[in-house]
């Protein structure tokens, strides 16, 4: 991608106060992770006049390299698949998250940059395997496969919540299996330690149930 990765923090004079921009601007760093076998680092970067993106540094090497980015976006949450490969969602860093315009829609690519794909669309008139109501849930998950579990919100023709089901997504293909379907009305969902749907959650007006 011809993105350089060099991480590091501006020289300050001792004693100056720090700039107004340091505490809203974007980080220059952030999210690292530790890839399954403790080999690889992921983390999300940039560089003055660049949009955050995603990069993947070798431990025993040290080398880095840049493995997703975008012109109009910003690389947000990401996850490792398995330990060659990163699945990961976007926004854009220069509005508010309430003032975003479209879905964070869902991305995955190799650690080396390679077999890069969407698989969730961000907005209603892009052609992708999955639709808009995609996430990413908050776990990593088995970390041994190429799949994962995402969540989708669903809502009736009024735009009314009515519940959260689970997909198994195959982030090489794009195409997802439908996971277990409660017959009630379950605002989340959470994972085992080898990745197996465990716990649902419903969210009420005074009390959360767990199933």
């Amino acid at each position: 991608m011809g993105v350089a990765v060099q991480i590091c923090a501006p020289a300050r004079a001792q004693g100056t106060p720090p700039p107004v921009d340091a505490f809203f601007g974007n980080n220059a760093f952030g999210g690292a992770q530790l890839s399954p076998s403790g080999r690889y680092l992921a983390m999300r970067t940039n560089r003055e006049g660049l949009r955050d993106f995603l990069a993947v540094m070798d431990l025993e090497t040290k080398d880095a390299k840049a493995v997703a980015s975008f012109a109009d976006l910003d690389v947000d949450h990401f996850r490792w698949v398995n330990d060659n490969r990163l699945v990961f969602d976007v926004r854009d860093a220069e509005y508010a998250r309430a003032d975003q315009d479209g879905a964070p829609g869902l991305f995955a690519v190799d650690r080396d940059g390679s077999n890069s794909r969407q698989l969730a669309q961000r907005t209603i008139h892009q052609l992708s395997p999955q639709p808009w109501n995609t996430f990413l849930l908050p776990q990593a998950g088995s970390q041994d496969s190429e799949w994962i579990y995402v969540a989708r919100p669903l809502y009736d023709k009024n735009d009314k919540y009515f519940g959260t089901r689970l997909r198994r997504l195959d982030t090489l293909t794009g195409n997802a299996e439908v996971g277990p379907e409660p017959d009630v009305e379950v605002s989340a969902f959470m994972l085992d330690a080898k990745g197996a749907p465990r716990l649902a959650m419903l969210y009420g007006d005074i009390k959360t149930v767990m199933h």
